[in-house]
């Protein structure tokens, strides 16, 4: 698929762009898996003055969490291997169309 009339791809801003997602969304992601692992720590017993149906809501909520996060990372992970693939097969293909002078 071509682009619109106008729009022109560069490979260059297309991997650039890729680095500059992960550097600003993946700091994000690390600070909260390091907050989250800090929470762990809260196990069933540090819930004495509370019921055992919220403890187990606690620990189900951080669990739940932890995965939601993983699919975050994993999210990121594709979107930047995409962005960078993409730069490559246009870059590529420039390269294969271009017509040279010998």
């Amino acid at each position: 698929m071509a682009p619109p009339d106008g729009v022109k791809v560069s490979p260059e801003r297309l991997l650039e762009f890729s680095k500059q997602l992960d550097a600003a969304v993946g700091p994000h992601l690390d600070q909260a898996w390091s907050l989250l692992q800090g929470v762990r720590r809260l196990e069933h017993d540090l819930y004495t003055a509370v019921t055992y149906p919220l403890a187990n809501a606690y620990v189900e909520g951080v669990e739940w969490v932890e995965e939601d996060l993983k699919s975050k990372r994993t999210s990121l992970s594709a979107i930047r291997d995409t962005l960078d693939a993409t730069a490559r097969s246009w870059a590529q293909t420039e390269q294969a169309n271009t017509v040279r002078d010998h």
